[in-house]
């Protein structure tokens, strides 16, 4: 009978560790809601810029159609009254269609600086904003993968207790029995487990070092990249963690069995001497 509770508890762990951890799994994926955000943005950012150019494109049309038609109206003044004019106000109805034509192209000058003006303005202000987004959904990255690691070295601290315990009791009851190379896993995982959790607490100051003083910093993407290595590192430690406890109840399981397969030998040849 105790040998059937000593499977069952052995069964249950199995299959208690081998529930997977994978890097999906803790750190999850940008809510929905976020990226639509993000997305909105830049679209109104995209259209404040078109229709900042837009609205240049239909005004400088409009004036150069008035520019034609002033040009075209001293023109015909000019072969109208060529042969009854002075030399020099012919001079000047040539010197009045060349003004028109610097003033038309002053102003479309000063016009295409103002229309760079107003994109650079809108850049800067959705550049802020767009930054403010990144910020968030990096806090609410952060905030969430925290929460799945702890939550995951919980589980692997429990269960290194369990075994812990498992393994007591096993050596309480069957003085026999090896758990040499168990301890030897237990020990293992135990050693993850702390070198993941030290990791962890450094997660959020990496992360937060992507943005200096609320805005990004000089090389926001190089220490996202830092700040995701620190990530892996630390999930990658919950899979070797896990790992070793799975080799630790294996272990257990096999010298169960081998140590009951000896005992049934022994008393049966017992029996048959007798």
């Amino acid at each position: 009978m105790k040998q059937n509770n000593i499977y069952y508890v052995l069964a249950l762990l199995f299959v208690f560790a081998l529930i997977p951890i994978s890097a999906r799994a803790i750190t999850g994926s940008t809510t929905t809601a976020t990226s639509t955000k993000l997305r909105d943005v830049i679209e109104d950012r995209n259209k404040a810029i078109k229709d900042v150019r837009q609205n240049f494109r239909e005004e400088a049309k409009n004036e150069r159609e008035d520019v034609r038609g002033d040009i075209k109206d001293a023109r015909n003044n000019f072969f109208k009254n060529a042969s009854t004019t002075s030399t020099s106000t012919r001079k000047e109805s040539l010197e009045e269609i060349k003004n028109i034509r610097e003033d038309f192209r002053e102003n479309m000058k000063s016009a295409r600086e103002e229309v760079r003006s107003k994109v650079k303005d809108i850049r800067e202000e959705f550049r802020t904003k767009l930054g403010e987004v990144k910020k968030a959904r990096i806090e609410a990255y952060v905030e969430r993968t925290m929460r799945r690691l702890e939550a995951a070295f919980d589980r692997l601290d429990r269960l290194s207790d369990r075994i812990a315990s498992r393994i007591t009791k096993l050596e309480e009851n069957n003085k026999n029995i090896s758990t040499v190379q168990a301890k030897e896993f237990l020990r293992t995982a135990d050693a993850k487990i702390a070198e993941g959790k030290a990791l962890l607490v450094q997660l959020p100051g990496q992360f937060s070092e992507i943005f200096s003083n609320g805005t990004a910093s000089t090389t926001p993407q190089t220490k996202f990249e830092e700040a995701k290595i620190l990530t892996k590192k630390v999930i990658d430690l919950t899979k070797s963690a896990h790992a070793a406890l799975v080799d630790s109840i294996a272990s257990i399981k096999a010298q169960v069995g081998t140590n009951t397969t000896s005992t049934t030998g022994t008393t049966t040849a017992t029996s048959t001497s007798s």
